[in-house]
């Protein structure tokens, strides 16, 4: 979207306050998933790789971790990647060890080729799941919290989870459930796309009070050049604004959402809201796979 397609301005009156409950929850869940993100960007997971092993290649592990001995296809199916890409990406993970591509294994086409994990690929997603263990304590208070909302909202009844899978799989399932919120409402392209989750949390925190220009950096985990450039695709939406302020502790540059911002989140939150049984019944099975790792 560039300069000149901005997002209307809206009305004032027609902008309704966020649930807190909600605020929280979307907050936390960036926050736990921006840790993760954080985590998958260590040279040393994926050493071939500059960006680390990234989330294509934690949906390849966890694709082929759930499924078996896996072909080629299946994985372009998870990660939405194209045949050329999961190639690349294969050829990457198996010079880092994490994976093993074999020939023979399917008994009705001996020349297909299955992608099964290593033991080292293996133990990555067993230390990736227990860091988000360590991330979800306060995510799972503020799912908690939005679970009586849904309860309230919808007239929820709560059966057993079932097996539950493992936490950092679980996690995926209630992100799915935000996604599909976001992409209702932004689509699923440009800066707004649910690929990263740094945007949305931004406008959520900004939804709760302002912020100091110099607080965001160590708030979203990224450099002060990548702040300022998703701050700049921010206003060219017209989603917030800068402005200075010297108050008697601090002076700086403020960030703050416009009304369009604010409309934003608004509309986010309504199609969150309509999402709350599916992300009701995703917070059950990830609240019980956090309880069975402690």
């Amino acid at each position: 979207m560039d300069r000149q397609q901005r997002v209307a301005l809206p009305d004032p009156s027609d902008i309704r306050p966020v649930p807190e409950p909600v605020q929280a929850a979307v907050i936390a869940l960036g926050h736990t998933f921006i840790a993760l993100d954080a985590v998958l960007a260590e040279p040393d997971i994926s050493p071939s790789s500059r960006g680390g092993l990234g989330l294509t290649g934690l949906l390849t592990l966890v694709a082929v971790d759930l499924a078996g001995p896996t072909r080629p296809t299946v994985i372009a199916q998870f990660t939405s990647l194209s045949a050329g890409g999961v190639t690349i990406l294969l050829d990457r993970l198996e010079r880092d060890g994490l994976v093993r591509r074999d020939y023979g294994l399917d008994p009705k086409d001996r020349r297909a080729v299955a992608v099964t994990l290593t033991d080292t690929g293996r133990g990555i997603l067993l230390s990736i799941n227990r860091t988000v263990v360590a991330q979800s304590a306060e995510l799972v208070v503020a799912l908690q919290e939005l679970q009586r909302t849904a309860d309230h909202v919808t007239g929820a009844r709560h059966g057993s989870a079932g097996a539950t899978p493992s936490v950092l799989v679980s996690l995926l399932g209630v992100v799915n459930v935000l996604d599909l919120a976001v992409v209702q409402v932004v689509g699923d392209r440009g800066p707004l796309a649910p690929t990263d989750p740094r945007p949305i949390t931004l406008l959520f925190e900004l939804g709760a009070y302002d912020r100091w220009l110099g607080d965001i950096p160590s708030l979203l985990g990224r450099s002060r050049g990548a702040v300022h450039t998703l701050i700049g695709r921010l206003e060219d939406l017209g989603l917030v604004e800068r402005f200075r302020l010297s108050t008697a502790i601090r002076r700086g540059v403020i960030v703050r959402l416009t009304l369009a911002g604010r409309r934003l989140v608004s509309d986010l939150t309504d199609s969150l809201i309509n999402n709350l049984p599916a992300l009701s019944a995703s917070t059950d099975i990830f609240i019980a796979a956090v309880a069975g790792a402690d």
